[in-house]
């Protein structure tokens, strides 16, 4: 499938979690800032960024120390005269992954396209291993294969990496955002993964099983933008693949598919239309089974799905229904409290994977932006106890079904198929 640049950042945004591309071409920002006022802003920023969450945070010390955090700040006070821009942002995402709280990060608050080169891949974890699911149109014939190294690093040594620059609290959330951080070239030097201005090497397994190495090149944002990017897909695409804000499907005449990807009104199609929509079909046709699937949702505002929790509810032993509910590595946040009210209000059975954020933790997320770089910190205002004493570090599904790549090639959605052949 060919997308443009508008195509693709839909897509991503729903299956791997990347930003959109808009933008100019990045200004240089490799020459390192030696002068004073550069170096001076630096500081004035990363002092206002620290200042402002030990007030602003509901708790910027619950998982880390004030002296490992404050050490951390002295090393980039060190480093800054010979820091280049991008440098200085991705030290200040370290700074902040050590808070563990993955509401409290720093991004660009313009487009990051606009400041780092951008790498023309996206990769997605079946099983054990990584495998390619979008690259540039010059290196299609690589699609689906097994990513082993990008410059004879092995991939799971550059995702331990890359955790030093995720803020997150489960390996479900570091997994989830791992393509998304090490899709631009000074994200992969910063890692260590490559020497500044080098090829970047990808080494794969293909599909046949060949192993293959091929460069590929960073792209700016305007050669992005011109760039046709191919997604990896099979003979078909299952019917269950995101789309839209939320929807509903019939699986088969007894199953009733609602699915929900962010938690927020549809300006095309309000809730309360939607649950009307979905009350006259369950009351016409002879639904046992309503699926909520969540896996795709990272949050917004927990409230909006109320009057379809309600509208279940109220139908649920008048018609029998069994309730599911679709976790996974995608679901953060608000989407989070959803999955719990399926289950504690509609006794909902829960089938995946381990959800990227936790039940019991931080939230209710503000933000700043910084004073001299174009940069945003989003931080917790709130600890949110959701159930009372649970202490795993994820919501677990009660039946684990992972997707494989498999059944994605033929396009079979895995959970789906074993819900409607249990």
């Amino acid at each position: 499938m060919k997308l443009n640049l508008i195509a693709l950042a839909a897509v991503v945004a729903l299956l791997l979690l990347m930003t959109g591309c808009t933008g100019t071409e990045p200004t240089k920002s490799e020459t390192p800032l030696n002068g004073g006022d550069e170096i001076a802003s630096m500081i004035e920023d990363l002092d206002f960024l620290y200042d402002t969450l030990e007030k602003s945070h509901k708790d910027l010390y619950a998982m880390v120390s004030k002296e490992t955090l404050m050490a951390e700040k002295e090393r980039i006070v060190k480093e800054i005269p010979n820091m280049t821009d991008a440098e200085f942002y991705f030290s200040l995402k370290q700074l902040i992954a050590q808070v563990k709280d993955p509401h409290t990060t720093v991004n660009y608050s313009d487009s990051v396209y606009k400041h780092l080169m951008a790498m023309p891949f996206a990769i997605e974890k079946y099983g054990e291993d990584w495998h390619i699911m979008m690259l540039d149109e010059y290196n299609e014939k690589y699609l689906g294969s097994k990513l082993i190294a990008i410059n004879d690093m092995p991939i799971e040594t550059i995702f331990e990496k890359a955790k030093a620059i995720i803020s997150f609290e489960n390996e479900a959330w570091a997994t989830s955002q791992f393509s998304n951080t090490i899709a631009f070239a000074e994200a992969l030097n910063y890692l260590g993964v490559v020497e500044e201005d080098a090829n970047i090497l990808l080494k794969v397994e293909t599909l046949e099983g060949l192993e293959v190495t091929f460069p590929l090149a960073p792209l700016t944002a305007s050669t992005l933008m011109s760039t046709e990017i191919e997604v990896f897909e099979g003979e078909t695409v299952a019917k269950t693949f995101p789309e839209g804000i939320y929807r509903a499907l019939s699986l088969d005449e007894a199953t009733l598919f609602i699915q929900y990807n962010v938690c927020q009104e549809s300006p095309d199609l309000p809730m309360a239309t939607f649950v009307e929509t979905i009350k006259k079909e369950l009351m016409d046709k002879p639904y046992a089974t309503v699926v909520f699937d969540l896996r795709y949702n990272t949050g917004g505002d927990a409230e909006v799905i109320r009057p379809m929790l309600d509208m279940i509810k109220a139908l649920k032993d008048e018609k029998a229904l069994e309730i599911y509910t679709l976790i996974g590595k995608n679901t953060f946040s608000s989407a989070i409290i959803n999955a719990i009210q399926t289950k504690e209000e509609l006794g909902s059975t829960f089938i995946g994977t381990a959800t990227g954020g936790t039940v019991n933790g931080f939230g209710s997320m503000s933000a700043f932006d910084l004073k001299n770089h174009p940069f945003v910190v989003t931080y917790s205002t709130a600890y949110l106890e959701l159930i009372e004493g649970y202490n795993k570090d994820a919501l677990y599904p009660d039946v684990v079904v992972v997707q494989t790549l498999e059944d994605y090639i033929d396009g079979i959605d895995t959970e789906i198929k074993w819900l409607l052949n249990k």
